[in-house]
């Protein structure tokens, strides 16, 4: 069975993508707090992986086994280890921390893919994107506010989760290039339920019916989150689609605000004006760049 050709380049499709990707994962992290009321966040995270990949059951069905094969197994493992560090990440801080203070440090993916475009997909990156890129992090220094009252460790854990997304993003990149999203996404679910067991089992709490919408919730949303990144990525190029991520900010502020509460201090809005308005550059340098190859003869 001859692999699958590589989807032809479409930013404006990717950037849809990548839209839809943004307003589920926001979806996911609203719904992760009220569920970790009634379970571990790790115990969260196994039935997540459980229900994205009961979602995809009837499509494996479908197709067979033959829609799995693969000649890079071995970067799907490394794929799902790193999805499963940046989600576990995720989903214990989240509960646990302001809302706007989470999304703004997780906002430093966009800068981790850029680089690591630039490093190992060859992706032209100049010296304007990695101005924003040091300007970006000079915003996340804001948020963690050192030497004022003492950095939140919880909030350090977040660097780990955009770093471990951004390599996951990178791989997508590679993967796509001879395997289908569908495929990308199976494998992932097929690799993550086993390995997200064990934590889950040493953290379990039997879950009341209550919880249940809630779990639903964030299991639904993650894997159309998932699904819909995937997408995006192989349709445009990293640089592009990437930061659109920053639309989550705004959406679960004002859930913060309304639902817990939670009012940014001036140095968390500072730091996460830098870090969108950063992402914002970087996505139009690349956007402007495209539309030049595009022209070139």
């Amino acid at each position: 069975m001859s692999a699958p050709a590589a989807p032809s380049p479409n930013p404006v499709a990717g950037v849809l993508w990548m839209l839809a990707s943004a307003a589920c994962f926001a979806m996911m992290t609203i719904f992760i707090r009220p569920a970790s009321e009634f379970m571990h966040p790790l115990q969260v995270l196994f039935f997540r992986n459980c229900i994205g990949l009961s979602v995809l059951l009837p499509w494996l069905v479908k197709v067979g086994p033959g829609a799995l094969r693969t000649a890079k197994f071995h970067l799907h493992g490394v794929r799902a280890a790193l999805i499963y560090v940046s989600m576990a990440t995720w989903f214990y801080v989240v509960p646990k921390v302001v809302l706007v203070d989470a999304v703004s440090i997780s906002f430093t993916a966009p800068f981790f893919a850029t680089a690591m475009a630039a490093v190992f997909l060859g992706e032209v990156v100049r010296w304007r994107r990695w101005t924003a890129i040091a300007a970006g992090f000079v915003g996340a220094l804001l948020i963690l506010k050192p030497g004022f009252a003492g950095v939140n460790p919880l909030l350090l854990l977040l660097f780990l989760n955009s770093l471990a997304w951004s390599g996951a993003v990178i791989l997508i990149k590679v993967l796509s290039r001879t395997d289908s999203a569908p495929a990308i996404v199976a494998y992932m679910f097929l690799i993550l339920t086993p390995v997200s067991f064990p934590a889950a089992y040493a953290n379990w709490q039997n879950p009341p019916w209550e919880a249940v919408p809630f779990v639903l919730a964030v299991g639904l949303a993650g894997a159309g989150g998932h699904y819909c990144a995937t997408r995006a990525v192989a349709l445009a190029s990293t640089s592009l689609v990437m930061p659109i991520e920053y639309l989550r900010l705004p959406l679960l502020g004002l859930i913060g605000f309304f639902f817990y509460a939670e009012i940014p201090d001036a140095l968390t809005l500072a730091g996460a004006a830098v870090i969108v308005s950063a992402s914002i550059y970087i996505g139009h340098r690349e956007a402007s760049l495209e539309r030049d190859r595009a022209r070139a003869p």
